[in-house]
């Protein structure tokens, strides 16, 4: 699938399968667009060496991100994100410093016992969980992602190549 440039910005609580479709979306395009971008939490915090999670890291790390995706986007690059940005301010703020046609942010809603399960390896995860993520309706596309991974991964194409068709 090809499309046009745009800032694809994945976001939902610890275990919600942010860096799992954000890779495989990744890994899809990439086969037809050669400008393309990940900028995954995880390994952006290993990169910057930032792994502390109060409030004012984790507002820092995300305006990292951003910054570095308005970066790759003004060069033409497709750019994805994958973050939790928990507050309801940052991810507006987040809108308002990217291009607003063409910035999607795609919240990936699950249960919160869903998501434990599938971070149960990781010590001390629970810690995580107490950002207590700001629910708001403002996103661009809401995938239930206690479904499978594949049907979560479908509607997405879906709606990217809706409005982003790169002709």
């Amino acid at each position: 699938m090809k499309i046009r440039k745009v800032i694809i910005w994945f976001t939902g609580i610890p275990g919600s399968g942010k860096t799992a479709l954000s890779k495989k979306l990744y890994n899809f395009l990439k086969i037809k667009n050669k400008k393309i971008k990940l900028l995954d939490g995880d390994i952006f915090r290993k990169k910057i060496k930032n792994f502390k999670y109060d409030i004012k890291n984790r507002k820092k790390v995300g305006q990292m991100k951003m910054s570095m995706a308005n970066k790759y986007y003004d060069k033409g690059y497709i750019v994805i994100v994958s973050g939790v940005a928990h507050k309801k301010k940052w991810r507006k703020d987040q809108r308002k410093t990217a291009n607003p046609r063409n910035y999607e942010e795609i919240y990936l809603k699950s249960s919160i016992s869903k998501c434990m399960k599938r971070k149960q390896q990781i010590k001390n995860y629970h810690k995580l969980f107490k950002s207590n993520y700001e629910e708001y309706s403002n996103f661009d596309l809401k995938i239930n992602t206690e479904e499978k991974i594949k049907n979560s991964f479908a509607k997405i194409k879906i709606y990217l190549l809706s409005k982003y068709n790169g002709k």
